[in-house]
């Protein structure tokens, strides 16, 4: 473990995997010899700082010459020495995971447009959104009370015959319900039959 002291330092890794330790109000440190990517082995904490992950990380670097610097805040950074921005990796880092980006702002609406319906809560049967469609409903309950035994005794009836009909015959009634069923389902009927 590799760790500045209070002021500005220059650090060198000892050969082989490096952990560079880094910490608030410490002063900007450079790490000559920093092996970045998945082959190179070195990782550098900053777990101390307030990074909401590897992309809130790079967000803050930029590529000054051979170096990358990393801002870390308070007019503290950190040099990299012969490294690029994108040879960095999240492995290189140790990052604090109880930091959290903020959440982006949602857009404002166009005030042309209309409003996107909010998509549906499945497991509640209820839509979450700013107006509340439950998909079960006492009109519906009603309605499978009413249809429910005509249903029952039409299966019922249907099954008993089942056996009685020809294969022909069979087909002929199926392509029908078929048939019945496509045409009825039709949203241009939605008024008519409702």
């Amino acid at each position: 473990m590799i760790s500045g002291g209070a002021g500005n330092d220059t650090l060198s890794g000892a050969g082989g995997d490096d952990l560079f330790v880094f910490a608030p109000n410490r002063g900007s440190d450079r790490v000559l010899d920093f092996a970045a990517g998945p082959e190179g082995g070195d990782v550098i904490d900053l777990r101390a700082f307030d990074i909401a992950g590897f992309d809130a990380l790079l967000e803050r670097a930029s590529q000054n010459g051979a170096a990358t610097v990393i801002d870390l805040g308070n007019g503290q950074t950190l040099t990299l020495d012969g490294v690029t921005v994108t040879s960095l990796t999240a492995g290189d880092f140790f990052l604090d995971p109880g930091v959290v980006a903020a959440p982006e702002p949602e857009p404002e609406p166009d005030p042309g447009t209309e409003p996107e319906s909010p998509p549906f809560d499945l497991p509640g049967l209820v839509n979450s959104g700013p107006t509340d469609i439950t998909l079960i409903t006492l009109d519906a309950i009603k309605f499978a009370f009413v249809v429910g035994p005509v249903y029952a005794v039409g299966v019922w009836f249907g099954a008993s015959l089942f056996g009685k009909a020809s294969e022909a015959v069979f087909r002929t009634i199926c392509y029908a319900l078929i048939a019945a069923a496509v045409i009825f389902g039709l949203p241009a009927l939605d008024g008519v039959l409702r």
